[in-house]
């Protein structure tokens, strides 16, 4: 028997990307044939939370757009005033209440993220050290594989 998800995870999708230098939206441009926010959407959701939260900012609709694409159950919180981490974090508390359980946060930037089904899964750890799994990507093949 697995155990199960999360209470809820935050995914983190509201930054500009200015240093990019584009007018995509940085969560939109593609890494090894998806974009950066459709695989951290893909790895939130084999954790299989009972919410998965998508917080956006700039350029919202076209981000909640493609959020809804790959997650049509996706919670869509917007975040006027992009102000960090924890301010994102507070405008979900303020749109969805109290979570109860545990909440994952994480960035919607982080297109390596892997989630539990992948071969590199780490045993769930009680201490407060974080686990980190990696992936190998190819882009001109678009095909990604497992790192130890």
């Amino acid at each position: 028997m697995s155990a199960p998800g999360p209470a809820a995870v935050i995914v983190l999708a509201a930054g500009e990307g200015t240093r990019m230098k584009s007018p995509v939206p940085k969560t939109l441009h593609r890494v090894c044939g998806q974009t950066m926010l459709g695989h951290c959407l893909a790895a939130a959701a084999e954790l299989a939370p009972d919410r998965l939260i998508v917080v956006v900012g700039h350029d919202a609709e076209r981000v909640a757009a493609h959020a809804r694409e790959q997650v049509p159950s996706a919670l869509i919180v917007m975040q006027d005033h992009l102000g960090g981490t924890g301010h994102a974090v507070r405008v979900v508390l303020e749109a969805v209440g109290t979570i109860s359980g545990t909440v994952v946060v994480t960035y919607a930037d982080t297109p390596l993220l892997t989630g539990p089904s992948s071969s590199t899964r780490t045993p769930r750890r009680t201490s407060a050290r974080s686990t980190r799994s990696t992936r190998a990507c190819t882009p001109s093949t678009a095909t990604c594989s497992p790192t130890r």
